[in-house]
């Protein structure tokens, strides 16, 4: 969050863009086409990877518990936050 206020905030004063102001010129088609395959790919690698563990019952209990909570976002009417203090080594 304090990241894209301190993008804007310095776009509003420069009137450049973030990427204007390390000299990419935007938009850049060339840039969204290769942004969109790495992060999308990512994606489908970590999803992918995510649900064969879960199809083949190699995820452990406290990896499958923590999905379920990333996944399942309301429990009865209250917004529930994965609790990011405790952090799922089990999955890696």
């Amino acid at each position: 969050m304090m990241g894209f206020l301190t993008s804007a905030v310095e776009e509003f004063i420069t009137g450049r863009g973030t990427l204007q102001q390390i000299g990419l010129l935007t938009p850049s088609p060339v840039l969204v086409v290769f942004l969109c395959l790495v992060f999308g790919g990512a994606t489908v690698f970590g999803f992918g990877r995510t649900l064969k563990r879960a199809l083949t019952k190699d995820m452990t209990a406290q990896c499958a518990t923590g999905q379920r909570q990333l996944v399942l976002q309301c429990n009865m009417g209250r917004s529930k936050v994965f609790d990011m203090r405790r952090p799922m080594m089990a999955c890696v």
